[in-house]
């Protein structure tokens, strides 16, 4: 067991530098993941721990959780409580932090099937919908999600928290529009993209074989690359003043209008 009771400390350094700059996560190749359900869910989903904290007033040896951290063949450090609350959005809750290393995956990981369902996410830059948008997506079954045109990382602490660990159990890729399109014609998918408008509504189309929703940004919209291939737009009806949804309710309503299709 080892103790850092310093904010000073490099290792302390290093975790909030990862917590917070976007930049130094891609150049490390790893984030930080804080809360059990978060940490256990990364776990299950394959991604290797570097290195775990605890903070021991809030995560004692004789906690039935304690089992699972301490499975994990690496030190156990353990941090004082006035350490721990700094390197934390959610102040001392649940008493963990763990640092992993990405996990990344390419077109070619991604399953293929008569009924595969992917999610195009272009131009999408708040990590709250992003993390949203990932916890629907598990729970709906989809395949895969697709990331075009966006600056930032997935593992963003605000994007882990607001899909509850979900970032970890859905597969995604990051590419350009063409390469996505390329993909989604090789294997004949059906695309449907999200456009305002005089359109069919989501209730309207067929998906229940292999489809692929694009959503673009309510600021910019969809990107011209996605537009300009023959992909059926679709929009959701509203009834009352707003002109729009926010993105993440938007692929909600609509991932669930294709489980019912398929269910």
């Amino acid at each position: 067991m080892k103790k850092i009771t310093s904010s000073s400390n490099p290792e302390i350094r290093r975790i909030r530098l990862l917590r917070s700059k976007s930049k130094f996560r891609k150049e490390e190749g790893a984030f930080v993941v804080e809360g059990r359900r978060e940490f256990e869910r990364a776990l299950k989903n394959g991604f290797h721990l570097e290195q775990k904290y605890r903070d021991p007033s809030l995560l004692k040896e004789d906690d039935p959780w304690y089992k699972i951290y301490e499975q994990q063949s690496l030190s156990d450090v353990v941090l004082s409580s006035k350490v721990f609350e700094q390197l934390t959005f959610r102040g001392r809750t649940e008493g963990v932090i763990g640092v992993f290393r990405e996990k990344k995956f390419d077109l070619g990981d991604l399953r293929v099937s008569k009924k595969a369902f992917f999610v195009v996410l272009d131009g999408i830059e708040k990590p709250g919908n992003i993390g949203a948008i990932f916890r629907t997506a598990d729970a709906a079954g989809v395949d895969g999600i697709f990331i075009s045109n966006y600056d930032g990382d997935i593992f963003n602490p605000f994007s882990i928290r607001a899909s509850l660990g979900c970032v970890f159990s859905v597969p995604f890729v990051q590419s350009n529009p063409n390469e996505i399109i390329e993909f989604l014609k090789k294997n004949k998918f059906a695309g449907y993209l999200a456009l305002p408008g005089d359109h069919p509504s989501i209730f309207q189309l067929d998906l229940s074989s292999s489809s692929a929703l694009i959503f673009g940004a309510e600021d910019k919209g969809i990107s011209k690359e996605y537009l300009n291939e023959g992909m059926t737009p679709f929009n959701i009806p509203m009834a009352g003043i707003a002109d729009s949804l926010n993105v993440s309710v938007s692929v909600g309503i609509s991932l669930y209008e294709a489980v019912r299709q398929r269910t």
